[in-house]
């Protein structure tokens, strides 16, 4: 029932940018279109966040292993360290991933080919399904790397309290302050 309501709004949606494509003008598309190109340049451009924030975590990963007392594995704090830091890398390889995967978006989908301007009926055609196809690209896009940067912060949070259970890790060992 829910998939025939979705087909249903997605039929009548796209009849309506039909209509719309129809009542808007030629200059208005391509400036619709344009502006999502910017769009996609932008969010192009915000992908150095993410690699910022995984290039740190690596060095603070090989810090961290520096005074983790593997050996001691057994002890309660040891395995919550370890499970927590396992749990976090896992975590930054799943938001790698979907960095890869909006990288690979970014620059296979290309809706500027020269078939869809020969296949166009008209300019405003062309400008209607450029601008549909960079919409939802873009979309998709948006979603990949906010869903990755929620991965991120759920790393660094899962790092973080490792970090913090450092202390109780390090009683006894005779390393005091680190």
């Amino acid at each position: 029932m829910q998939e025939h309501r979705d087909k249903n709004r997605q039929e009548g949606s796209h009849h309506d940018e039909g209509r719309a494509g129809r009542l808007i003008s030629t200059d208005s598309l391509k400036s619709l279109y344009l502006a999502e190109r910017s769009r996609r340049s932008n969010v192009q451009s915000l992908l150095s966040v993410p690699v910022s924030i995984i290039s740190f975590s690596i060095f603070g990963f090989v810090s961290f292993a520096q005074y983790l007392d593997v050996s001691r594995w057994r002890e309660p704090v040891t395995m919550v360290m370890i499970g927590l830091c396992l749990a976090s890398l896992g975590s930054m390889f799943a938001a790698m991933a979907r960095l890869v995967r909006l990288d690979r978006r970014l620059v296979l989908d290309d809706f500027d080919r020269i078939e869809a301007v020969r296949e166009a009926k008209s300019e405003i055609d062309y400008f209607h399904r450029a601008y549909d196809e960079a919409l939802a690209s873009n979309v998709d896009a948006e979603r990949d790397r906010s869903k990755a940067f929620v991965l991120l912060i759920l790393a660094l949070v899962l790092f973080l309290l490792a970090v913090f259970l450092m202390p109780l890790h390090l009683v006894g060992t005779g390393v005091n302050g680190r």
